[in-house]
This record gives structure tokens, C-alpha cells and sequence, in this order.
């Protein structure tokens, strides 16, 4: 038995960015959401071969096992418990199964633990860490859709960060800016629940 992927249409819609200069497969369409695809298509800049892009695929599970390893020492402060952490993530038999497959999963899993990481880093009067949050859970929600679930997470996670800052320690406080940069990557998800099938490509492209 073979993992079962949309992984030939993924492919697709990457080499049909990089041979016709636009995204969709035939003809220009947003059926795809493009976060995925457009990774896809930086590895067929290397080599188009399948095993390589595979492979390529795969190292976004290696950068998952060591943002598993980051979140967990920032949440526990116990490297023990960072560690072991780390190696469930790493030898899970589903996550080593699935991890070559050519599926967006792998760069939804590194974007949403991405944004939870910047979140906890944020410190206070520094907006860098929560826009970068913003945007890695905007890119994730561009990668799959579901990925909008977690804007209140990481808003929560930016609010409560504990730990010390540059003037001392840092009380809770309000952390707007994963806000409007993480809740516009799911503007193209609710377009395509509301509009006849075939204009959803027109619509998401006016969306993007």
C-alpha cells in the first residue's frame, strides 16, 4: 500500500508555474491554495526529479522535529522534556511514514509551530517576534486552510509570554499584531465556501 496524497496535482501546478508562468493546471485557477506549490516549485528549481522533491519535502520534517524541540523547552523550561519531545517527533511512525509524501501538511506543521515559537518569544515594546508570527501563521493558513484555527493560540501565547525581557520581567499583555497578519491568510477560505465552484479560481486570485 501507497500513502494516498494529492501529491500528482501539487506537482502539477509547480511545474506548470515554472513552464507556463502561471499557477493552476490547464489554465489559470486558485483551486490549490499556493503556499505548497510554490515551495514545490523552488525544489524543481534544483531538480525535478521525484525522489529529490521527496526528499526536499522531507527536510521540512527535519526543521518540524527541531521547532517541536524549541516550543517545548520555551514551554517547560526542562531541556528533558525539550528532549524527549524532540524524538517523539522525530521517530513517530506516522510522521516518518507520511514525511516524504508530497503533501502540504509538512509545511502547515512548520509554519503554525513557527508562529507558536515567535509568539513565545515576543518581548515587550518589540514587535518583530509577533509579526513574524503574523505572517508564519498567514503563510500557514495559505498552505491549508485549517491552519486559521490557530490564530487564537498564538494570540493567547504572544499575550501570556513569560520570561524576561530587556527592561526585566514581562507581565501578560496584549499582542495585536499576529492579529490582521495571521486573520487575512483565511480571507481566501471563506471566499471559496460562498461562490459557485467554477469561479473560485477568479475569486481567489482577487482575494490574493
Amino acid at each position: 500500500p501507497v500513502p494516498v496524497s494529492d501529491f500528482k496535482h501539487y506537482l502539477d501546478v509547480a511545474q506548470t508555474m515554472l513552464d507556463q508562468g502561471y499557477f493552476g493546471v490547464g489554465r489559470p485557477s486558485a483551486w490549490r491554495l499556493p503556499a505548497y506549490p510554490t515551495f514545490l516549485a523552488l525544489g524543481a528549481l534544483l531538480s525535478r526529479d521525484t525522489f529529490f522533491l521527496s526528499a526536499f519535502t522531507a527536510a521540512l520534517s527535519v526543521i518540524q522535529v527541531g521547532l517541536t524541540y524549541w516550543l517545548s523547552l520555551l514551554a517547560f523550561r526542562r531541556r528533558s522534556a525539550a528532549i524527549v519531545s524532540g524524538l517523539i517527533a522525530a521517530v513517530s511512525p506516522a510522521f516518518v511514514t507520511f514525511a516524504p509524501v508530497l503533501a502540504s501538511e509538512h509545511l502547515l506543521a512548520v509554519c503554525v509551530l513557527g508562529a507558536l515559537v515567535a509568539a513565545m518569544k515576543t518581548r515587550r515594546r518589540i514587535w518583530t517576534l509577533p509579526t513574524l508570527a503574523g505572517v508564519l501563521l498567514g503563510a500557514g493558513v495559505l498552505t491549508r486552510g485549517e491552519a486559521g484555527a490557530y490564530l487564537p493560540a498564538v494570540l493567547l501565547v504572544a499575550a501570556g509570554a513569560g520570561g524576561e525581557g530587556p527592561a526585566g520581567p514581562r507581565r501578560p499583555r496584549a499582542a495585536p499584531a499576529p492579529a490582521p497578519l495571521g486573520g487575512a491568510g483565511p480571507a481566501p477560505v471563506g471566499v471559496s465556501g460562498c461562490v459557485p465552484k467554477e469561479t473560485l479560481g477568479a475569486c481567489r486570485a482577487g482575494v490574493w
